[in-house]
């Protein structure tokens, strides 16, 4: 039997590549506000499942660096799925903007974890007004770009 590089079970598989206008820096600061509220949202939930599934003095005994670890936990968890997945996370979404590597490919999850770790850093939303790119834009070698599809 003959090998045949391009069947579908050995074919390399191939990113699209995404073109767009950078997003501006009141847009990008906009996407920041969203994921923000939508993060604080996500966790206020979490906090009121628990509270209700394990009872007031579980909760209560949930604090400091327990509830930390929680929410570094689920910052990581919102904005790896999501951007590695479509590119976009709901600040995104509402912005229409999706982020890509400086080539225009879809993040990887590796680059998606690098991306996510620099939002960590101290000062980081302030570097905006240092510079034409945030930190984890720079660090991970990404971009964002206005997207106007819906996938």
């Amino acid at each position: 039997m003959e090998h045949n590089p391009n069947a579908a079970d050995t074919a390399p598989v191939q990113r699209e590549r995404i073109s767009g206008e950078i997003a501006s820096a009141t847009r990008r600061f906009w996407t920041f506000v969203a994921d923000q509220v939508a993060i604080w949202i996500g966790l206020l939930t979490l906090q009121i499942g628990y509270g209700v599934a394990y009872g007031i003095d579980a909760l209560e005994a949930l604090n400091g660096i327990k509830w930390w670890g929680i929410c570094i936990a689920f910052y990581f968890l919102y904005y790896v799925s999501f951007e590695a997945i479509s590119g976009r996370t709901i600040g995104k979404i509402l912005t229409g903007t999706r982020v890509v590597t400086t080539s225009g490919l879809a993040l990887s999850i590796p680059t998606t974890f690098v991306r996510t770790l620099c939002r960590l850093l101290p000062f980081e939303p302030m570097s905006f007004s240092l510079g034409e790119t945030w930190w984890h834009d720079s660090l991970s070698r990404t971009q964002v770009v206005r997207s106007h599809s819906t996938t």
